[in-house]
């Protein structure tokens, strides 16, 4: 059975979370799956409820502005690169204070994951000088809570 750590960052259209940041880490922390997607609808095209909900997550969260460039989310490309994986042991960590619906989110698109809340109670703090491969944008920032478990995890289990 292998641990992997799973985390991500969102948008809203229609109350429904998008991925926005997506980061996959397992015991060798140097070579995580970490991407972030475009937004799949304009900023334009959103309702007035949708623009006040994203404005309102991008600062006080991720920090991912609308305009960022990104890839188009493609779940099966995740997973075909997620060679080494059995999806029958291995364990998918998210934290314990992910929120109902980031979990929700990630069972949707990858429904074979065997997902969990990670409990551990001496999560590292990030030093500053470690900083997320697509841009710094903050503490919520997937690659950097990813990181933060997998040394909690490889150094207190």
């Amino acid at each position: 059975m292998s641990a992997y750590f799973i985390d991500l960052e969102g948008y809203f259209i229609n109350d429904t979370l998008e991925i926005r940041e997506l980061c996959i880490m397992g015991s060798n922390i140097f070579s995580p799956i970490f991407k972030v997607y475009k937004p799949l609808k304009s900023w334009s095209d959103l309702s007035d409820h949708d623009r006040f909900a994203n404005y309102n997550w991008t600062f006080n969260n991720h920090q991912l502005f609308w305009q960022d460039d990104g890839l188009p989310f493609c779940a099966n490309c995740i997973l075909e690169s997620l060679v080494d994986v059995n999806f029958k042991t291995d364990i998918f960590y998210m934290l314990a204070d992910a929120s109902s619906l980031q979990m929700k989110t990630v069972k949707k698109h990858f429904p074979m994951m065997r997902i969990t809340r990670y409990t551990k109670k001496t999560l590292p703090a990030i030093p500053s000088n470690i900083k997320c491969p697509y841009i710094d944008h903050g503490q919520h920032c997937a690659y950097k809570n990813c990181l933060c478990m997998a040394i909690d995890y490889l150094c207190f289990k």
